[in-house]
């Protein structure tokens, strides 16, 4: 796999979470907790027996972006007052 390849599926896993924040970024504040904690625990665990190489890595590498980006994003994407999916549609009915 090339470089280039590796990084844009990387940059691709996260503006997906970046968009997920967008459209789904207020959710409960558990939600993002486990999001963090699934990620981290994808990222340390040791790859399964007969799984490994490189689309592997990747795989886990592009969940472990958008998972640790979606949990830990949410508060900065709040705190720098960027508008949610939901804020658009308020009062439409």
């Amino acid at each position: 796999m090339t470089t280039q390849f590796v990084l844009l599926a990387y940059l691709g896993a996260f503006l997906f979470a970046v968009l997920c924040m967008y459209l789904f970024g207020q959710a409960r504040w558990y939600w993002h907790v486990a999001a963090i904690a699934v990620a981290l625990g994808m990222g340390l665990m040791p790859p399964v027996q007969g799984w490994q190489g490189p689309l592997f890595d990747m795989t886990v590498g592009s969940l472990f972006i958008i998972l640790f980006t979606w949990g830990v994003g949410e508060p900065i994407y709040d705190a720098m007052k960027l508008p949610h999916f939901h804020d658009h549609h308020k009062g439409h009915a």
